[in-house]
């Protein structure tokens, strides 16, 4: 496959992963993710908008197209044993051989075999069974050490639809600022700024409907000072959340 399209994700939990017949389990790495084509003794690695991103030095035995997450441009992906290095998890060609419709057990088997060819700053990411699920999350997510989970079909082939679950926290946070909107949002809330409990300021565009846009844009001092409930991805070390978004006001705060 010459196309570097990253594969549709559905946001999904164990019990739909199951309805979808999903069997292979993996944690989530956040980092960016990379498409990386392998020539000439060079892995050249591009994003999922077909920027080249970085150059590795490689085996020249290596001839493929090969899928995985490079440990860049994230937090999370600046820890000693995670910066700059490469996961692999799929394989979409090798020696001329398009494995678009291998079955996924066949493409990362491809990845296993061919890994001590890519060098020091290749890894591989982890397949568990689906079986060990609450174990997996328990483990590693709820601990905030990966942000989620990714569920596949061990069968199913490059086309397949992902399922993730993503760990979410939930914090309050005081209303101090508001920010104007812009595009369809224009003359109405674009964003409220939150003070959280670490003293971190977030600015929150997301959770609110055109009408509470409007209400709280035309009354914006009977919303400033009140607490709020946000809900994001994941907190940092800063104490700041990644991608907040409003869930409800808490007046009784």
């Amino acid at each position: 496959m010459n196309n570097l399209t990253r594969q549709d994700y559905k946001n999904s939990n164990y019990q739909l992963a199951r309805e979808a017949n999903c069997d292979t389990l993996q944690l989530k790495y956040d980092g960016w993710w990379a498409g990386i084509r392998c020539v000439d003794g060079t892995a050249s690695i591009y994003s999922q908008t077909g920027r080249l991103v970085t150059t590795l030095p490689i085996d020249p035995l290596i001839y493929g197209t090969f899928i995985g997450e490079y440990m860049h441009g994230t937090q999370w992906a600046q820890k000693q044993d995670r910066k700059g290095k490469v996961f692999l998890f799929d394989c979409w060609n090798i020696n001329g051989q398009d494995t678009a419709n291998f079955p996924y057990r066949e493409r990362y088997n491809l990845c296993r075999v061919n890994l001590p060819l890519f060098g020091d700053q290749f890894r591989l990411v982890q397949n568990y069974t689906i079986n060990i699920y609450d174990d997996i999350w328990n483990r590693f997510v709820a601990t905030s050490e990966y942000e989620g989970v990714v569920f596949r079909r061990a069968n199913g082939p490059v086309s397949d639809t992902l399922h993730r679950q993503k760990r979410t926290v939930t914090l309050d946070g005081v209303v101090v600022g508001f920010e104007p909107g812009e595009g369809k949002h224009l003359g109405r809330l674009g964003a409220i700024s939150v003070r959280l409990p670490s003293g971190a300021i977030v600015s929150v565009g997301g959770g609110f409907s055109d009408e509470e846009r409007e209400a709280i844009w035309q009354s914006q001092s009977q919303y400033l000072g009140r607490t709020a409930e946000l809900k994001g991805n994941a907190e940092f070390e800063s104490g700041s959340v990644r991608h907040p978004n409003f869930v409800r006001w808490r007046d009784d705060k």
